[in-house]
């Protein structure tokens, strides 16, 4: 079944090498200043330049225990629907396993393409194109959603985040690091209620 696409607005043109929306590699400026499309368009760029890079060992390091924790958090989801909000290319998504669905939500096209190519062969993985804080997807429908390491990256969090409640059957919070992994039953940490408004719960 393929997946709705709210992204129908085509990206900007491509602007040229000194474009102030993207001034190097790995450094996104004027972010409260874009427009939906130039966020798009910027992270696509952000994501052409290599993305994510980590060049020393302590980065190295650091990300290897990270995905371990997160790993160890989010546990076995056998036969769960679970959606990664701002997925990227796919690795945190990696690391869910059973599930029966992992659907990953991006606004880059660029990472949407690197992430189907880091899960092919893995039919639970798919992916589309939408806004974090209007996603094309039925209330309810998932079991989790994750959003780690990605609130600096949606125009709207307070949209995204009600956008998360009304997806998940239940409407259960739990925190992790700067991010957020929802769908609190099955958490080993203490839930709370999701507070839409008045701040995020971190671990």
């Amino acid at each position: 079944e393929s997946l709705p696409a709210r992204m129908d607005r085509p990206d900007p043109p491509a602007e040229q090498d000194d474009d102030p929306i993207l001034p190097e590699p790995g450094i996104i400026a004027q972010f409260p200043a874009m427009t939906d499309a130039e966020l798009r368009h910027a992270m696509d760029r952000f994501w052409r330049n290599g993305g994510y890079v980590y060049d020393t060992l302590r980065d190295r390091t650091y990300y290897a225990e990270l995905d371990r924790l997160i790993g160890d958090y989010v546990g076995r989801c056998p036969q769960e629907v679970v959606v990664d909000l701002c997925c990227g290319t796919g690795r945190l998504g990696g690391l869910v396993t059973e599930a029966r669905d992992v659907i990953g939500i991006d606004i880059s096209t660029v990472a949407l393409a690197a992430a189907r190519d880091r899960h092919a062969g893995q039919p639970a993985f798919r992916f589309a194109a939408m806004d974090a804080a209007g996603l094309a997807l039925p209330g309810g429908c998932a079991d989790r959603v994750m959003f780690i390491d990605a609130i600096e990256h949606v125009r709207d969090p307070a949209a995204t985040l009600a956008e998360t409640a009304r997806i998940l059957w239940d409407d259960t919070a739990s925190g992790l690091k700067s991010g957020l992994l929802f769908g609190g039953e099955r958490a080993g940490l203490e839930t709370t209620d999701i507070a839409l408004t008045q701040g995020i719960t971190t671990i």
